[in-house]
């Protein structure tokens, strides 16, 4: 998105690739940060159910990471979880 603005604005191809880039940086630590707060924020605040993603199955970069690091969730792709269970994998994570 940053890049079609830089390019519909006229900007050159040097600052359209920077923008695009900027773009590509701030979608990915929004995405950690949207991952964390799924692990770490009460429902309440959230909207959702802590830990949703991990139950889910959904291979965030945290997850990606303690995988490749031989870590098991045994809350992972499950479904569902008990608030034990789940604050376990949490400490597991952090």
């Amino acid at each position: 998105a940053a890049k079609i603005g830089a390019i519909l604005g006229g900007a050159s191809d040097e600052l359209a690739e920077a923008l695009s880039q900027y773009g590509r940086l701030i979608g990915i630590g929004f995405q950690m940060y949207d991952d964390v707060l799924d692990m770490i924020t009460p429902q309440e605040v959230l909207g959702k159910v802590r830990g949703s993603d991990l139950m889910e199955g959904k291979h965030t970069l945290i997850v990606i990471d303690a995988f490749e690091k031989g870590v098991k969730l045994d809350i992972f792709g499950k479904g569902e979880a008990t608030q034990e269970e789940t604050d376990e994998a949490v400490r597991i994570l952090t």
